[in-house]
């Protein structure tokens, strides 16, 4: 699988994708930083081009402190 692709991902997949463990992602999540969809009261999904975009804001800039 690509993440290039408007494919819905899985929490393990992002997780594993950003280096994070499930609780990481699911801290995003409660933060309100990443976006997802909530298809059911367990199941949960991420459109990968999205969270991409929100994370590219929190993106450092070189030569900024």
């Amino acid at each position: 699988m690509s993440l290039d692709d408007d494919r819905l991902i899985k929490k393990d997949q992002l997780a594993a994708f950003l280096c994070l463990k499930r609780r990481g992602v699911e801290a995003l999540m409660e933060r309100g930083i990443i976006p997802y969809y909530r298809l059911s009261k367990r199941t949960i999904r991420f459109h990968w081009p999205s969270v991409k975009k929100v994370l590219e804001e929190y993106k450092v800039k070189e030569g900024r402190q």
